[in-house]
């Protein structure tokens, strides 16, 4: 028996049965564009702080490209295959021609505020105010014309709507008088009430729907590497998931790419992400962008008329899902 044995391993070993494991792949290497560096894009900081994109066989250089359009940009020219960004520029992107797909919403509510000037009480109080936006069919763009909408107000006739760039431009502006008001964040709130402008409405307590930050991917590349796509996705879906066990990780994360450092402001901006935005399914419903299309739409044909099931793709949210990586 024992000869039969020896006879068998030798047999294996010659066949190569019992040769060494291959080793490990080495990991692929993409670069993720982000739009702005706010908390709510704690995700895609802690996947990379924490190791997960890593554990997952990534290696992932976080790029901030400020501005919206201007990520949306290196995104279709192929600079970023990945980037996290604002719906509503994706949205206008695709309608205008561009081959992209969205992956995931990671924040399906707004967490916009209207903050506004010391002598602003009243809606009225608003009337032929500036009020100030990152760019034309931003999120920010789309939360000001919903909060006006709220409060009773035409935005294209009752205020001066004034684009000013980057979210550090719009606070920066409120700051200088250059403007008396606008959507803000929660991480920049303190500050501007610190310095006497108060809150006339939060979008993010009464959780009106929105496509926020999302995963926006160069479709061509996204199919072609469905490997690395799904991966990309399973990293920021179980980075959410270890944000809502780990705060203080997820804290240190925000503090790094933000360069806040103010902890009571980085911990109550992390608390109502968690309490207000965040989903553990951040499926990219098309519902999602009806106010987007809403004040899109009213000045550009394209975009009304466009299906926005053609923008998105669920399949990858609901691999993670089905596979437990959210929990």
């Amino acid at each position: 028996m024992k000869k039969l044995l020896l006879l068998l391993v030798l047999t294996l070993s010659a066949c190569g049965a019992t040769a060494a494991p291959s080793r490990s792949q080495p990991a692929v290497k993409l670069t993720a564009g982000h739009s702005n560096p706010i908390a709510e894009t704690m995700a895609l900081y802690l996947a990379k702080e924490a190791g997960v994109f890593q554990k997952n066989g990534l290696d992932v250089d976080v790029r901030l490209i400020a501005g919206g359009s201007t990520a949306m940009a290196a995104v279709v020219a192929g600079d970023t295959p990945y980037s996290h960004l604002g719906g509503s520029e994706a949205m206008s992107s695709a309608a205008g021609g561009a081959d992209i797909v969205v992956l995931a919403i990671t924040a399906p509510t707004t967490s916009f505020v209207l903050e506004v000037a010391n002598d602003i009480h009243t809606p009225n109080d608003l009337k032929g105010k500036k009020l100030g936006i990152s760019t034309i069919g931003s999120s920010s763009d789309i939360a000001l014309h919903v909060g006006l909408r709220k409060l009773g107000l035409d935005a294209d006739k009752d205020v001066n709507i004034l684009a000013v760039g980057s979210t550090a431009n719009r606070l920066a502006a409120l700051l200088n008088g250059s403007i008396q008001g606008a959507m803000e964040l929660p991480l920049d709130v303190p500050k501007l009430e610190a310095n006497g402008f108060h809150k006339m409405l939060d979008l993010g307590e009464i959780k009106q729907p929105a496509v926020g930050q999302g995963i926006v991917a160069q479709r061509t590349y996204a199919y072609a590497h469905r490997d690395v796509t799904q991966k990309y996705v399973d990293s920021i879906i179980e980075a959410a998931a270890l944000a809502r066990k780990n705060k203080p990780a997820a804290i240190a994360a925000i503090k790094k790419y933000v360069q806040a450092d103010n902890d009571a402001d980085v911990e109550r901006a992390y608390d109502l992400y968690q309490q207000q935005t965040y989903t553990p399914t951040p499926f990219p419903k098309p519902e999602l962008w009806e106010d987007a299309k809403w004040v899109l739409g009213a000045k550009n044909a394209k975009i009304k008329e466009y299906d926005v099931n053609q923008l998105v793709d669920p399949s990858f949210v609901q691999s993670a899902v089905d596979r437990g990586l959210n929990k």
